[in-house]
């Protein structure tokens, strides 16, 4: 499964709480953040996305997890999207995302190429 870690105190509350539907437009990529669910505990988040890549729609679910002062971004177990490029790029984009928010946070471990692991624009993650 594509993942990607993030390295500070992500708070999930905060993120969740200020979570607001987003769309990323990269050439023949779409992807959508559309809604966000927090667990009680406040340890887990599961975003509902959307990545359409030329003629290919799919939706699924990411989960975000926090353990240890870090966070991990994959494609939550239920879901079972193609691993395509569009994929990897939206999981890769919540972790920026998720990043950014923390302020101090660093990429940790990853199965991600460097193309899904590439700069996001600055309004794709404020």
């Amino acid at each position: 499964m594509p993942h990607r870690e993030v390295l500070g105190s992500v708070d999930l509350t905060s993120f969740h709480r200020g979570f607001e539907p987003r769309a990323l437009h990269e050439e023949r990529l779409v992807s959508k953040l559309l809604s966000a669910f927090l667990s009680t505990d406040g340890n887990a988040l599961i975003v509902e996305a959307m990545v359409v890549e030329g003629h290919l729609r799919q939706g699924f679910f990411l989960l975000a997890t926090t353990k240890d002062g870090t966070a991990m971004v994959r494609v939550h177990p239920r879901s079972a999207p193609e691993k395509t490029p569009g994929v990897k790029r939206t999981v890769s984009w919540l972790a920026a995302w998720l990043g950014h928010r923390t302020g101090d946070a660093a990429v940790g471990k990853t199965n991600l190429e460097a193309s899904a692991l590439a700069a996001f624009p600055d309004d794709a993650i404020r």
